[in-house]
């Protein structure tokens, strides 16, 4: 049996020259410096309507609405005998609407009054709250403890809206033109 071998392959015992371009890329590629490659964590960015903010829009889009048909139910109402509590219902209603719509109107405009607005808002919905409530006290003689509860729960929500309004990072970086 005759196998027929390959020899094997013949290892040169000079060294071969590179060529030109191969010693080119590698002074290159010696001389060149790592990069460092760092990875950032985008933050989200705290500009536009969005988050909170967005929740209190849509908050006060749904209080204007409220507030409009509040006007209309106490203008085809006004023969009941509350007729006290249907007269503030009647003056703060429309007024209280407006504020809210043009409220969210500034803040969709990313409007640095905006802020304004959005705080007169939540002070003349507390301001209607409590002259309803001290109407309803002394028009119907309801129970004292529950109207002033009513009073401060009021005022409590009010201040922590606001503090939300004045203390946002979010207000001040999109409410800037």
């Amino acid at each position: 049996m005759s196998e027929k071998t390959t020899p094997p392959q013949s290892i040169p015992t000079e060294p071969v020259a590179p060529s030109p371009q191969a010693v080119q890329s590698w002074d290159n590629a010696q001389y060149q410096q790592p990069q460092n490659v760092q990875y950032v964590v985008m933050q989200q960015s705290l500009q536009g309507v969005g988050g909170w903010l967005a929740f209190f829009v849509v908050a006060f889009c749904i209080q204007a609405l409220s507030y409009i048909s509040l006007f209309f139910m106490a203008l085809s109402s006004f023969n009941s005998s509350s007729l006290s509590e249907k007269v503030t219902d009647v003056i703060f209603s429309l007024p209280i609407a407006g504020l809210a719509i043009t409220t969210v109107v500034l803040i969709s405009m990313q409007k640095k009054v905006g802020r304004l607005t959005a705080l007169i808002t939540l002070a003349t919905g507390a301001l209607y709250t409590m002259v309803t409530q001290m109407v309803a006290l002394v028009a119907i003689g309801g129970d004292v403890a529950f109207g002033m509860s009513i009073i401060f729960s009021s005022l409590i929500g009010f201040g922590l809206v606001s503090v939300y309004f004045v203390a946002s990072k979010r207000v001040k970086a999109t409410l800037v033109k």
